[in-house]
């Protein structure tokens, strides 16, 4: 199970996702909702219910938050694999584990809000601003590929960066 972060969607395993399946893995890319640890962990923990058998979760980003939540007493899911993924402990928030050992992200810097409807405590979605998407989360790609990501890129609520983590399933699951 691929598990995407935020300002992205399951399309960015798109690479991986052929590769892992001709070693004869079944892959499935779960189209992670960015509403916040609590929100997107019930729905993967939800989602990893109806797959039958070992389960291997793989998460980027924001992905890592949601997998560490999700996967706590889950017998089915034998092993965590973080790829440039935040690893919360319980209570922390991903603006916190941007902090650590004194750093910082430019991410939070370059961010465009707009509202969502529905929401009266002043959540909104968070996009990365188009003129520093690439140098903030494409650099490796083409300018031409790097502009339609940021146009297309999916929004995470801005609750996701201050919203503390749960109980972290790495305690307990080989990672």
């Amino acid at each position: 199970m691929l598990v995407h972060g935020a300002f992205a969607d399951s399309s960015g395993w798109a690479l991986v996702t052929p590769v892992l399946q001709a070693a004869g893995y079944p892959v499935v890319t779960f189209s992670n909702p960015l509403r916040g640890p609590e929100y997107d962990a019930a729905y993967l923990r939800d989602f990893l219910s109806t797959i039958d058998g070992p389960i291997v979760l793989v998460a980027r980003s924001y992905g890592g938050v949601v997998l560490t939540n999700a996967a706590t007493d889950d017998s089915d899911v034998k092993s965590l694999v973080y790829i440039a993924a935040y690893a919360p402990d319980e209570g922390e928030s991903v603006q916190d584990m941007n902090h650590l050992g004194g750093g910082h992200t430019d991410v939070t810097d370059h961010l465009v809000i707009r509202p969502f409807p529905g929401t009266t405590d002043g959540n909104a979605d968070a996009y990365i601003d188009p003129a520093f998407f690439r140098d903030l989360f494409a650099q490796d790609v083409c300018k031409t590929v790097a502009a339609t990501m940021a146009g297309s890129q999916r929004p995470g609520a801005l609750a996701a960066l201050v919203l503390p983590s749960g109980e972290p399933a790495w305690e307990e699951i080989p990672s």
